[in-house]
């Protein structure tokens, strides 16, 4: 499996959960484990993927937001709906 295609399952895995603008570090995390197991480097390297393929960007220290130009169906979420999970 590319790491792309991984990147894309862990940010929908997010979309699903109603993440839609903003995810904390820790919601991250936790789709990130449910995907590629429990090590903290592993956790680590794909957070540094995600930001590397640019499928987010931090915007602080504990915050993320998804860039719309890489997940261009989180335009139409926030559309249809805002964000329903709160840090």
């Amino acid at each position: 499996m590319k790491a792309e295609e991984t990147c894309e399952q862990i940010i929908n895995s997010l979309l699903r959960e109603g993440f839609k603008f903003e995810v904390s570090k820790k919601d991250l995390e936790k789709a990130i484990m449910q995907h590629r197991g429990i090590d903290e480097r592993t956790v680590q390297r794909w957070i540094k993927a995600l930001t590397t393929f640019e499928y987010l960007k931090q915007v602080s220290p504990n915050i993320y937001a998804f860039n719309p130009l890489k997940v261009p169906q989180v335009m139409q979420l926030l559309k249809d709906k805002p964000q329903t999970k709160l840090f």
